[in-house]
């Protein structure tokens, strides 16, 4: 299992993730399925480590698992990318469900930072495929990209988009 998980976190680490995305997206292309994928990046992480220490946000990074652990299906995959990057599959999941649950996520990684006073905030982006056309590199590219219009917009917020063709256009 230490291969396949993420040793500060016990989620799954970044290879593990992308070997069952691989699965899971062949499924839900052949049978026309939807899926969601979030990626989470902690805004203003670097700065809990400069002030309050390593430990700290070891402390921070593993309360942000758990967080996401609580709420994930047993479909669901949940990744510790690297860092502080967390990536989220929800098979299944169309864009209403994947609102639900990223904004339930969202809201208590704000509500756990605010009770531990820890100076973050979550940017996420969310890449919803249809009948899951895209390959999960190409999802996690759009997903990425989704979460750096938040970081771009004022950060601590959740970006949707829907794709749909084939080329990942909504």
């Amino acid at each position: 299992m230490l291969a396949q998980e993420d040793g500060l976190t016990g989620l799954l680490n970044a290879r593990t993730f992308r070997q069952r995305c691989d699965a899971i997206f062949m499924l839900a292309k052949r049978h026309g399925r939807p899926l969601a994928l979030g990626y989470l990046d902690l805004d203003g992480f670097k700065g809990v480590n400069d002030s309050f220490g390593h430990a700290v946000g070891d402390e921070v990074l593993k309360a942000v698992a758990s967080a996401l652990s609580k709420r994930l299906r047993a479909s669901d995959l949940g990744s510790r990318l690297g860092g502080d990057e967390f990536a989220v599959l929800l098979p299944e999941t169309d864009l209403a469900g994947a609102r639900t649950f990223f904004t339930e996520l969202h809201e208590s990684l704000v509500k756990l930072a605010g009770t531990n006073s820890w100076p973050v905030g979550f940017s996420i982006g969310v890449a919803v495929f249809h009948h899951a056309r895209a390959n999960p590199d190409d999802a996690l590219r759009y997903a990425d990209g989704l979460m750096y219009k938040v970081k771009n917009s004022g950060k601590n917020n959740i970006f949707f988009e829907e794709y749909a063709s084939e080329a990942g256009g909504g």
